[in-house]
């Protein structure tokens, strides 16, 4: 099951066709802005959000990202198969995970 909400840029700016807001499956949208946003940034859910951005400067523990993001994903509503997290060059996450059927 997907889900379907506002679709943005990735500047985070709404996307409009011929004046309508798009709409379209999200959940690739959702996870995103899980693991960018911080604890407390969303209102209604404020313990939603990995916050990836601190994990950038200093020491990187792959198992606690990985803890953290299964955690916040699950508690969304996520079924998590796998996270593979390669601190290399950069930070890169991939997920794979889809929605439960509720």
């Amino acid at each position: 099951m997907s889900y379907k909400d506002l679709i943005m840029d990735a500047d985070g700016d709404l996307i409009f066709i011929n004046g309508d807001i798009k709409i379209n499956e999200s959940d690739t949208q959702h996870v995103e802005h899980i693991l960018i946003t911080d604890k407390g940034q969303f209102r209604q859910f404020p313990l939603i959000g990995v916050g990836v951005a601190r994990y950038y400067h200093g020491s990187v523990n792959k198992q606690e990202i990985k803890q953290s993001v299964k955690l916040q994903l699950e508690s969304d509503g996520y079924n998590v198969r796998q996270i593979f997290v390669d601190t290399n060059d950069s930070l890169k996450i991939d997920i794979d995970a889809d929605r439960k059927n509720t």
